[in-house]
């Protein structure tokens, strides 16, 4: 006697296209994480560090700019010690104070942060940082804050007062081991 096979039912087709569908979603959203636009939002912010905000509950990178780590510190001429990254955490959340942040983001970058261009009524946030000198501009990936920190750095403002400022992608590199090996092995640049 031959067996009759069932065939599947359209409830069951109806299943497995629903939970595929969601499945190529996330494997599309994880893997390409710009394939999907980002839109501009705003609110109060608030400063993580030199170059990275909170805004409604998401963290976000100003695109352009590399400022000290927060635990960084950088050289006076008498070889004195002072809390540059803290300063410059200090100057960000200064400009934030009392107002209204809008960003507008870019991308997301390696580690799925985003990286966005954020205005207050001051101005670009970026600019504003590497202007005043509590930034560098991050000519590796943008070269579009080159003459604010040229002036900045003439003008002996922020950062630039000091005689010894490391970078910050080389104060990174320079603090752990692990980093350096972890970013070689997964070809991670800063």
């Amino acid at each position: 006697m031959a067996r009759s096979r069932k065939k599947p039912g359209w409830r069951k087709i109806l299943g497995l296209t629903l939970f595929f569908t969601v499945i190529g979603y996330q494997a599309v959203y994880n893997w390409f994480p710009n394939f999907f636009p980002m839109e501009a939002f705003m609110g109060r912010a608030k400063a993580v560090d030199g170059d990275s905000i909170k805004l409604n509950g998401q963290s976000i990178r100003l695109f352009g700019i590399d400022a000290p780590e927060y635990n960084q510190a950088c050289a006076h001429p008498d070889d004195k010690k002072w809390p540059c990254g803290r300063l410059s955490q200090k100057a960000l959340s200064e400009l934030l104070t009392n107002q209204s942040t809008t960003c507008h983001p870019i991308k997301k970058d390696v580690y799925r942060r985003v990286l966005a261009s954020c205005f207050t009524e001051q101005g670009n946030l970026a600019e504003l940082m590497v202007h005043n000198g509590w930034a560098f501009a991050y000519s590796r990936y943008s070269e579009e804050f080159s003459d604010e920190e040229e002036a900045a750095r003439r003008a002996k403002r922020g950062i630039w007062q000091a005689q010894d400022v490391t970078p910050p992608w080389q104060h990174r590199k320079n603090q752990s081991s692990l980093w350096t090996s972890l970013t070689g092995f997964f070809g991670i640049e800063d």
